[in-house]
């Protein structure tokens, strides 16, 4: 599925704001990923801030950390 984005809100912005839309599943190990961002998965939906990022690490855990 190719990337989409979406916008969105949250707190502390003055009106919506963009996204990129991911899928889990197409994340590449040590790939790192910048809020605002939305990852989908089949049982759940993750949310990166902004300000925050993700990354994919061995095992395949998301590991979330202020940017």
């Amino acid at each position: 599925r190719p990337e989409t984005r979406r916008p969105i809100l949250v707190e502390g912005a003055d009106g919506p704001v963009t996204a990129r839309v991911l899928d889990r599943l197409a994340l590449a190990p040590g790939q790192v990923v910048a809020g605002p961002a939305i990852v989908e998965q089949a049982d759940t939906t993750i949310l990166i801030e902004p300000g925050w990022q993700a990354s994919l690490a061995p095992g395949r855990n998301l590991l979330l950390t202020r940017a």
